[in-house]
């Protein structure tokens, strides 16, 4: 279960991987930045995830939401764990969501709208400082530890795939062998989004992951 606060969880240190530095017995340096070094649109994210729709049994159960507000990061979690991670595992073979797993750097946690709320944006279009200068709505939040969290807990642990949510937004993510420093991301998607609904992409994303051959 989460404990911390926002402010706890967003001033925990980026777990650093390092590597040994060629040519040296003792010197090591970090493996991978702790910021990616490019941001781009995961273009056919929403359209693989439609035209990839094979659910065991055909279709996806029917499942009941849980609508309330949300006002802590218990309250997205339980509202993501309750209405989109419970109707996908069972579909998974066996696969499961942790909170932490044994041998890999860093622990799943949750944001909520405090601390990222995008509004119009794309996170592609303001993850640079400069691009956020302009801003001016006053509901737009976001705060660049984030994007180090996530981005540094993949490339430590060799992860391609991850994601990125508040349950109120969700965004998908891809970092490819070819590209390491760079990081994919997916336009937002909300809980009532159709065609394709969140659980879809969740189950997606959850299927690529699985059968990742870089791993």
């Amino acid at each position: 279960m989460i404990t911390e606060t926002a402010n706890q969880i967003l001033n925990r240190v980026v777990p650093v991987c390092t590597w040994q530095v060629p040519g040296s017995t003792n010197s090591t340096g970090p493996a991978y930045p702790r910021f990616p070094g490019v941001v781009r649109e995961w273009r056919d994210f929403g359209l693989d995830v439609i035209l990839n729709r094979h659910f065991p049994g055909g279709q996806f159960p029917a499942f009941p939401t849980n609508t309330e507000d949300l006002h802590v990061e218990e309250d997205a979690k339980f509202r993501f764990y309750s209405n989109v991670i419970s109707p996908v595992v069972p579909l998974l073979g066996g696969a499961l969501f942790k909170h932490r797993c044994i041998g890999m750097l860093g622990v799943s946690d949750f944001k909520t709208f405090h601390n990222l709320r995008l509004g119009n944006y794309n996170l592609w279009e303001i993850y640079r400082y400069a691009d956020r200068a302009q801003i001016t709505d006053q509901n737009f939040r976001f705060i660049k530890r984030i994007l180090s969290q996530v981005f540094g807990e993949m490339a430590c642990n060799g992860l391609h795939y991850g994601i990125l949510t508040s349950y109120s937004d969700t965004y998908f993510l891809r970092r490819s062998e070819n590209e390491p420093n760079n990081l994919y991301v997916s336009h937002v998607f909300h809980p009532d989004s159709i065609n394709p609904t969140l659980r879809e992409c969740v189950f997606h994303i959850s299927h690529l992951a699985i059968n990742d051959t870089y791993l």
